[in-house]
């Protein structure tokens, strides 16, 4: 198989994330490609001591090992640091194409199209959702392995000012395919990848026969980078993700999760929810609280923190009642 997909999960010692996201994000493909998914991983084992590689091979993903690259940060570990070693992708050769796909999205749609169309392609980075930013995002993109582009990216890195380091990694791969070889690198359209801040701002395929767009919800990207969330810090991917605490939203007398809300929310935790079971994995505690239905919908459970409400209150709603994630509330709970 000359074409594939490739994703990165690097957890520091105790932590699952991204072996978690990665576990979603292979189901989702499981069901909508017919090309397999690498993942390079730095774990061997999850914590009940099931092994990663067999675990996601029933899930059809081949797993390798992900190897520190060196970069210009102070510490090996630094989260932008270990964002560079993505382009370890490049070292394999055994591929013709690949596309590389962030963990922290939705593939709700095949993306296989993708390794038809020549030349490099990437999501655009327009996190305002005005769809005409000329940046790109690293969240999925095509690319071509070739182990000279790796080594020459490598010493390019490690020309690079750190302190610009949100954007090091865009930055270093436009200099080197744009800038110094010419290589557009072309960016895909809101409809085709977006991010979840965005969704229903694309324009919709589905036309009427007067032209006008058919009414209702019809845009949903084929990929979506990170749910969005409140309006802060440690907040913008609260639904694609089994962390409860931060979709309990406190609105005046009412407690939603807000991931009930989101349309693509429940499509996630169904990913997650089959991956666990496929793979074998046999107790990650998180996950079966996050997987019963009666803890997300209805906060029943030792561990589920109380009631849900299905809605809020009709004076709540219509005076746009600000709420805050449960948190912000533990954290601010005794304080004046």
């Amino acid at each position: 198989q000359k074409w594939a997909y490739v994703t990165m999960a690097h957890d520091t010692p105790g932590k699952e994330t991204y072996l978690i996201r990665a576990l979603a994000l292979a189901r989702s493909l499981n069901r909508l490609s017919r090309y397999p998914l690498v993942l390079l991983a730095n774990a061997t084992r999850w914590s009940d001591g099931t092994s990663v590689a067999t675990s996601f091979e029933a899930l059809g993903v081949r797993v390798l090992p992900l190897h520190p690259i060196a970069s210009g940060y102070t510490s090996s570990t630094h989260v932008w640091a270990v964002s560079d070693w993505r382009l370890q992708a490049w070292t394999l050769t055994q591929f013709e194409k690949l596309v590389w796909i962030d963990t922290d999205a939705v593939v709700y749609r095949s993306l296989d199209w993708l390794f038809a169309r020549p030349g490099m392609w990437a999501m655009r980075d327009d996190t305002s959702c005005a769809d005409h930013g000329s940046e790109f995002s690293l969240g999925l993109l095509v690319l071509y392995p070739n182990k000279t582009d790796y080594k020459s990216l490598l010493e390019l890195a490690g020309k690079f000012d750190t302190a610009d380091s949100g954007h090091k990694s865009q930055s270093l791969l436009s200099t080197y395919f744009i800038d110094v070889h010419g290589k557009p690198l072309n960016l895909l359209s809101s409809v085709e990848a977006s991010h979840g801040r965005c969704l229903g701002q694309a324009s919709s395929p589905y036309i009427n026969p007067d032209g006008s767009t058919v009414q209702g919800y019809w845009s949903t990207p084929a990929f979506v980078h990170r749910s969005g969330g409140w309006d802060s810090v440690g907040y913008d991917n609260v639904c694609f993700s089994p962390e409860l605490s931060k979709q309990k939203y406190y609105v005046g007398v009412s407690i939603l999760n807000a991931c009930q809300f989101n349309p693509l929310a429940a499509y996630w935790r169904t990913s997650l929810c089959e991956a666990v079971m496929i793979a074998g994995i046999r107790d990650l505690t998180s996950i079966g609280d996050f997987c019963s239905d009666s803890c997300y919908y209805l906060g029943e459970g030792a561990a589920c923190g109380g009631r849900l409400n299905a809605t809020l209150a009709y004076p709540e709603y219509y005076a746009k009642t600000k709420g805050m994630p449960e948190p912000e509330v533990s954290g601010r709970l005794g304080q004046p």
